[in-house]
């Protein structure tokens, strides 16, 4: 009887009251949280175990996962509002994780910092910097009138660094197998999209495809990516050629011909296909270049003329807003008046006698107002950079889809810049286009992230080809006969 005794004395005590404290733990959670706590508190508890899941299976299927982001940016038309006059869609919510999960992977798990070696990665790192620095120094006020609300800043701010998350992410983590399918679901896609609304098959645009996926972007880079594989892809066959034809044709019927007004629309894109033609036939190009370039600039000049003529109230009014910008981008030429906040600040400078918020629709000027001199020299060396690199693979790339691919790029970084020019379609104004603007622009971004991927392969096939070759087993074994 004492020994039984002494043997429960030896029980710690919190081997029995460990089992209670969880019991009572789980009955207070039970009963207090659900009648204590905020709806979006006990939403976000309750997808906690969800969002782990997807995350995991996002992790493990990284090709899949980025591929994703394209169909969702064209078809999903589902959003969350945000309370600024915008909303966030569920491509920017995939994107976010699965950037999230990327530098989780290389921080946390593999402890490692890998990054593809790219002349067009440090504009890029630089840029966001700059980003950071501008929204830091916009919350000194630069005016009597109030900046921008918090939330309109960190959208801006969202705007920027996910763009370049998107460019990031697929250099360094798609493979080439994936770029082909995204490229060519990507083609699909709106292939379906310009052939129904050519046939004014209203109920499927507008049930299936996002209104905020036909921006600017999407009508020159559906044109490069079918033009480029359609003149430089000569693994094609004949039924993909046709439809890639079909493609282009309902395009330049929808933007040149059904729209001509919209010049956003048919200017990147004609300009895209300019680039690509001289791709083709620059020998033939350069022989008659004397002929040809006098041709090309009256004929610039006739079109540039009647763009004016045909819109020129709009003109004058871009001319006038424009010079308020200057205006405004003098006291901070440098770093810029942070992101979203030059809007609030145009009524001090008033345009045409009304004392209004406007935005630029330039996407030059938009950097420069929010980012400084510093994010615009950042912006032209990132293009001039990503252009030289494919300029300069053109030669050594293999033939096929790669090929076609690079000269697709090429011509859609001529049709982006283009487009800057026009509006803000590349990094969307948070006031303007905003961040649903981001699905116009996202697919461009991963687009030229897919430049970097070539690169990286041709580095490392060179890398492979200077490494001094092992001696053959036969050529050792006879040297070892030989007394060596």
């Amino acid at each position: 009887m004492q020994h039984a005794t002494a043997q429960l004395r030896r029980i710690p005590y919190l081997e029995i009251i460990r089992p209670l404290l969880i019991v009572c733990g789980v009955l207070f959670a039970c009963t207090y949280i659900p009648y204590n706590l905020p709806s979006y508190v006990l939403l976000l508890i309750a997808s906690i175990a969800p969002a782990i899941f997807v995350g995991l299976q996002l992790k493990n299927n990284m090709g899949l996962s980025i591929l994703s982001v394209v169909p969702l940016c064209i078809l999903v038309n589902y959003d969350l509002g945000t309370g600024t006059g915008t909303s966030v869609g569920l491509p920017l919510m995939v994107l976010c994780l699965l950037v999230g999960l990327w530098l989780f992977d290389m921080f946390v798990l593999e402890r490692k910092f890998s990054f593809v070696a790219s002349r067009s990665m440090k504009p890029l790192v630089i840029f966001a910097m700059a980003t950071v620095v501008a929204f830091l120094i916009g919350q000194l006020g630069w005016f009597y009138l109030p900046s921008a609300p918090l939330a309109a800043q960190l959208g801006g701010v969202t705007i920027f660094i996910l763009s370049f998350c998107a460019f990031f992410l697929v250099a360094n983590q798609l493979e080439p197998v994936w770029l082909e399918r995204m490229v060519w679901l990507y083609i699909i896609l709106g292939g379906i999209y310009v052939f129904a609304r050519s046939l004014e098959l209203w109920t499927i645009v507008d049930t299936f495809f996002h209104w905020k996926a036909r921006g600017s972007l999407f009508w020159a880079w559906l044109t490069a990516m079918c033009g480029g594989q359609l003149l430089f892809n000569r693994k094609l066959g004949w039924r993909v050629q046709v439809g890639l034809v079909v493609v282009l044709g309902c395009v330049l019927y929808l933007t040149v011909i059904n729209n001509f007004d919209w010049k956003s629309g048919w200017i990147p894109m004609l300009a895209v296909l300019m680039v690509l033609v001289g791709f083709k036939w620059q020998g033939l190009i350069m022989r008659y270049f004397l002929i040809i370039i006098p041709i090309g600039a009256l004929a610039m000049i006739y079109a540039i003329q009647q763009i004016v003529s045909t819109d020129q109230y709009s003109y004058l009014t871009r001319l006038d807003a424009w010079w308020i910008m200057w205006q405004l981008i003098k006291y901070n030429p440098f770093t810029g008046l942070g992101p979203a906040n030059y809007y609030w600040y145009t009524p001090i400078y008033p345009i045409r006698g009304y004392a209004v918020q406007f935005n630029s629709h330039h996407q030059l000027l938009d950097i420069v107002a929010q980012t400084g001199f510093i994010g615009l020299f950042c912006y032209f060396w990132f293009f001039a950079a990503l252009f030289r690199i494919g300029w300069r693979m053109r030669r050594q790339i293999a033939d096929g889809f790669p090929q076609a691919y690079l000269y697709s790029v090429l011509a859609g970084i001529v049709g982006t810049l283009v487009a800057s020019m026009l509006g803000d379609w590349v990094l969307p104004f948070v006031y303007n286009i905003g961040l649903e603007g981001l699905r116009t622009s996202l697919p461009a971004w991963m687009f030229m992230g897919g430049l970097v991927i070539y690169e990286r392969i041709l580095r490392d096939e060179q890398e492979d080809s200077t490494l001094p070759i092992a001696p053959k087993r036969e050529n050792l074994m006879q040297s070892e006969a030989n007394g060596w």
